[in-house]
């Protein structure tokens, strides 16, 4: 099923207010953007602590992709320095705020790597963290969060 979405400025507009609502690391000078990439008219969602590049780190960020009434997120980071405080969770309910807002009926996310202690082991899985957290299995890779 496909919604009739926003226009480009007014997915900005609701991303940044999710983002100052949600995130308090959020800062007005953060690049917020969106941008048609389908001919059926879906739409990517960036947010970036330091601005969109594709050499080298991107600081805090997301990307999503809005396919039909699904928004799909293709990659978030937490800067390092602010792990461990519970800001992650906050990144993910502005995500969820955001795909809300714009009409979708769920996130869904192909989560890979976890967390780690200080000698690199891995302590709990991404998959895990989230299925603690409200997702449920779409299949073998993926999890879903009903934003509805």
């Amino acid at each position: 099923m496909t919604i009739k979405l926003p226009t480009t400025e007014e997915i900005e507009r609701i991303t940044r207010e999710c983002l100052k609502y949600r995130f308090p690391l959020f800062e007005d000078e953060h690049k917020v953007k969106s941008e048609k990439y389908s001919l059926k008219g879906d739409v990517w969602i960036g947010y970036s602590s330091r601005g969109f590049t594709f050499s080298g780190r991107r600081g805090t960020h997301f990307d999503l992709n809005i396919v039909g009434n699904l928004c799909l997120l293709v990659s978030i980071e937490l800067e390092s320095k602010q792990r461990g405080k519970g800001l992650g969770w906050k990144l993910y309910e502005s995500v969820h705020s955001i795909s809300k807002e714009i009409g979708c009926r769920a996130v869904r996310t192909v989560p890979s790597g976890g967390f780690f202690n200080s000698r690199g082991e891995m302590i709990k899985s991404r998959r895990d963290y989230l299925l603690e957290r409200n997702y449920v299995p779409v299949n073998e890779t993926q999890v879903e969060f009903a934003t509805n």
